[in-house]
């Protein structure tokens, strides 16, 4: 207590202003994760309705990419098709004007924090709006507006694959493209299905490399399918020479006319990380401001006098000058406590494992190339946040603390993702008799235990294939 003691009262109230006000300004303004907490709560108890409405207490953000992707979910969960792809269709249209936007305009982030930008989303997480909005019209019995969802879905991963040509990153969305293969199909539009389930094929291949995820058992199958009803035999050929069995495959594959995609969990999430430095005012280190090439000397004597003890300054005669804070992101895992599922009824089948989208690795993996440069610009802000500081404090202490604490405060980690996203997500294809079904899907921990069952009531058409969709929250 007695290094407390020999602060100046102003250099104390000083002190005690930043750190209230740092505290009031992290106090005030939760996470992302945080502001959601209630909604996934809500959905984890099974209650999309719920969910929505926790949702709908906050504020409405009609302008914010991220508002709208969360919502659009939401009122699809809800049963809301209608109003979730008119959400849907706004979050488009904002990505696309934040696309032609030039970032450089935007420079208050530099001295205040990358959480005043507009959130632009992560590639990932536009492509798959198609997902949902090509669901959101399956449900309706849109099939024609389905299909338009399944070509502005290949064009989006077009412009992401001549983005990203020849990068080792995430440029061509796999699951995606098996995805609209599939509404191809359906619509007997071969040449299209064809195409795509080629480019998912290629797509897979990446996968493997990128997170461990082969192309699923059914593609080639599929793949051969296509390629024979449009009679390019010398492409089938050759799949017949990489998969020996293709052939009787592909013929009991053509009476499977239902695919159930399956999610798990919640995608991993971003949390914010503060780290406070407090720069204490000595006479002793008078000697080493603005000398040139003392750096080294300098960072010796604060190790000499810190290294054995942390606290040391505390019964010292050290005063707090000023505080630096930066404030970046990190990446949390959400993992499900389902880790396969099984069809009880109508027919006993396992559902595919590894998963068709892996889309915690994608987030990973994303979330880590940006990383670098969130680095600097953290740090580019922290010293221009310094300079401004140092330069009030030449002509005012007083401007300069207040200058300091509102560093400090405007300091935040930008925290935002998509959420609500699944963990990952399986595939199933089934061969149903026509008519009314019930299937029932029991979800297994990796310990086998029986995590949740559910009974999705389904119609089997004669004239085409029913696609669905079933998520396991827990």
């Amino acid at each position: 207590m007695d290094g407390f003691r020999r602060v100046t009262g102003g250099r104390r109230w000083a002190a005690l202003g930043v750190a209230l006000l740092a505290a009031a300004w992290s106090a005030g303004c939760a996470s992302h994760a945080q502001n959601m907490a209630e909604v996934r709560g809500a959905l984890l108890r099974g209650a999309p309705g719920e969910a929505l409405s926790e949702f709908a207490g906050q504020k409405e953000k009609p302008d914010d990419l991220l508002y709208l992707l969360e919502r659009g979910f939401l009122e699809h969960e809800a049963g809301n098709y209608e109003v979730s792809n008119q959400a849907f269709e706004a979050a488009e249209l904002r990505a696309e004007e934040l696309y032609t936007k030039s970032i450089s305009q935007e420079i208050a982030a530099l001295v205040t924090s990358d959480k005043t930008l507009p959130y632009r989303g992560y590639p990932h997480e536009l492509v798959l709006i198609q997902y949902f909005r090509a669901f959101n019209y399956l449900k309706l019995g849109r099939y024609d507006a389905a299909l338009v969802e399944a070509r502005k879905a290949n064009q989006r991963m077009v412009e992401l694959r001549d983005k990203m040509e020849g990068k080792d990153t995430y440029r061509n969305d796999a699951f995606m493209q098996y995805f609209t293969a599939l509404l191809y199909e359906d619509a007997g539009e071969w040449n299209d299905a064809a195409v795509a389930y080629r480019n998912a094929y290629t797509a897979y291949q990446h996968y493997k490399k990128m997170y461990g995820v082969p192309p699923p058992e059914t593609l080639p199958s599929d793949l051969y399918r296509a390629l024979k009803r449009i009679d390019a035999t010398d492409q089938a050929a050759q799949l017949e020479e990489e998969y020996p069995d293709v052939a009787a495959d592909a013929l009991t594959g053509r009476d499977a006319n239902v695919v159930v995609f399956v999610e798990y969990g919640f995608s991993p999430y971003l949390e914010p990380v503060d780290i406070v430095l407090p720069i204490f005012d000595e006479e002793d280190d008078e000697q080493y401001r603005g000398c040139d090439d003392c750096e080294r000397e300098y960072a010796g004597v604060l190790v000499d006098r810190y290294g054995n003890n942390i606290y040391a300054y505390s019964g010292s005669r050290y005063t707090l000058d000023h505080v630096l804070k930066f404030a970046f992101p990190r990446v949390v895992n959400y993992p499900s406590q389902a880790s396969w599922a099984r069809i009880e009824e109508p027919v006993s089948q396992v559902v595919t494992s590894p998963p068709v989208e892996p889309i915690d690795a994608i987030m990973t993996q994303s979330f880590n190339e940006r990383m670098p440069t969130i680095l600097l610009r953290t740090i580019a802000r922290a010293l221009a946040k310094e300079f401004a500081r140092v330069q009030a404090k030449k002509a005012d202490k007083t401007l300069g603390v207040l200058i300091n604490i509102a560093g400090v405060a405007t300091e935040r980690a930008d925290d935002r993702s998509w959420l609500l996203l699944p963990e990952k997500i399986d595939m199933i294809k089934l061969a149903l008799p026509p008519g009314q079904q019930d299937l029932e899907i029991v979800f297994h921990a990796a310990d086998d235990r029986v995590i949740e069952k559910q009974i999705i009531p389904i119609t089997v058409r004669e004239d085409r294939m029913t696609i669905v969709r079933v998520r396991c929250y827990q």
